[in-house]
C-alpha cells in the first residue's frame, strides 16, 4: 500500500515535469507563427488538439461529453480561449523569456487559491518552497536594476494570460477529482468548447485587412516556404498540447494534493529558459540561472513536504487497519 501510493506520486511528478516541457514548447513554436494572426494561432492551439483526440475517441469517451462535468468544463473552456489568446499576443509583441515566466505565475496562485477555494492546508515546506520560487523570480525580473514590470501591453497580457491558466488549472484539478471520466473526455468538453469560443475570432482576423495580419514580420522566405513553416508548427503545437493536457489531467489524478501542482507548473519556466538557448540561440543570463535554481529548490522542498504528508496518511490508514 506503503509503495504504491509512493508510485503514484512519483508518476505523477514524472507527468507534471513532461506537461510542463510540453507548455515550454508550445511557447518556442508560436515563434515561428508570428506571421500569422494571433487570433489564427490561439484558435489552432485549440482547434488542432481537440480535432485529432476526437478523431481517435471511442463510443466510452463520447458516452461521457453531455455528463454533469460540461458545466465547469464550459466556464474552463472561457478561460482557456481567452488565455490563449492573451498569450499569443503577448508571445507575439514580447521577450519570449519573460512573457513565458508571466504566463507561469500560476505556482504563486495555485497554492492560495487551493487553500481558499477548495479547503486544502499548505504546508510549512510548501510556503516555504513557495517563498523559493517567488525570490527566484524577483531574481530573473531585478526591479532593483530598473528591469521593473512595466506595464505594456506584453505585460499586462501575459500576466492576465497567467491568471487565466492558473484559473483552468485548477478547474481541471477540480473536475478530475470530482467526476470519474476519462482524461480524453475532459480535453474534448473543455477544448471543444474552447474551439467554438475562438473560431469566430479567428475567421475575423482572417477576413479583417490585410495590415492586420502583417503586423508581424515575417522571416526571409518565400510564401511556399512560409506555408511549410506554419503548418508545420500547427501540427507540432497539436501534439504538444494534447500530450500537454493529458498528462496534466493523469498528474492530477496521482498527485495526493493541489497545492504540489503549483512549484511543478513552475518548471516551465526552467524548460522555457533551456529551449530559448537551443532553438533561438538565446544563452540565459546569470539572473536566469540563479533564479531558476530558486524555483528547483522550492520544488524540491515542495516534493519533501507532500511524501511527508503522505507518509503520515499512510501510517494513520495502516494503524487503522
Amino acid at each position: 500500500m506503503n509503495s504504491g501510493k509512493g508510485h503514484s506520486l512519483w508518476r505523477g511528478i514524472l507527468f507534471m515535469l513532461i506537461a510542463s516541457a510540453c507548455a515550454s514548447l508550445l511557447a518556442i513554436l508560436t515563434v515561428y507563427t508570428k506571421f500569422v494572426p494571433p487570433a489564427v494561432v490561439a484558435s489552432a492551439h485549440i482547434v488542432l488538439p481537440v480535432l485529432i483526440v476526437a478523431l481517435i475517441a471511442d463510443r466510452s469517451v463520447w458516452a461521457g461529453i453531455l455528463a454533469p462535468s460540461l458545466r465547469p468544463a464550459l466556464v474552463r473552456a472561457c478561460f482557456v480561449a481567452g488565455g490563449q489568446i492573451l498569450h499569443v499576443l503577448a508571445l507575439f509583441e514580447g521577450q519570449l523569456a519573460k512573457v513565458v515566466l508571466l504566463h507561469h505565475i500560476s505556482p504563486l496562485l495555485f497554492p492560495l487559491l487551493a487553500w481558499a477555494w477548495l479547503g486544502e492546508r499548505m504546508g510549512r515546506l510548501t510556503l516555504v518552497g513557495l517563498l523559493f520560487g517567488f525570490t527566484g523570480l524577483l531574481v530573473v525580473l531585478q526591479p532593483w536594476e530598473g528591469a521593473s514590470l512595466a506595464l505594456d501591453f506584453a505585460t499586462i497580457a501575459a500576466l492576465c494570460s497567467g491568471v487565466a491558466a492558473t484559473i483552468s488549472k485548477l478547474l481541471l484539478y477540480k473536475i478530475a477529482r470530482t467526476y470519474d471520466q476519462s482524461a480524453r473526455t475532459t480535453f474534448i468538453q473543455t477544448f471543444g468548447l474552447a474551439a467554438i469560443l475562438s473560431l469566430p475570432l479567428a475567421v475575423y482576423a482572417i477576413l479583417s485587412p490585410g495590415e492586420t495580419r502583417v503586423a508581424h514580420s515575417a522571416p526571409e522566405m518565400n510564401g511556399e516556404q512560409l506555408v511549410i513553416v506554419v503548418i508545420a508548427a500547427f501540427i507540432a503545437m497539436a501534439v504538444v498540447a494534447i500530450v500537454d493536457q493529458l498528462l496534466t489531467d493523469c498528474a492530477y489524478r496521482l498527485l495526493p494534493n493541489a497545492e504540489l501542482i503549483g512549484p511543478f507548473m513552475y518548471m516551465a519556466v526552467l524548460f522555457s529558459m533551456l529551449f530559448d538557448w537551443v532553438f533561438l540561440d538565446r544563452v540565459p543570463g546569470t539572473p536566469l540561472i540563479v533564479g531558476a535554481g530558486l524555483v528547483v529548490v522550492g520544488a524540491t522542498l515542495a516534493i519533501k513536504s507532500a511524501q511527508d504528508g503522505l507518509q503520515r496518511r499512510v501510517n494513520v490508514e495502516d494503524a487503522l487497519e
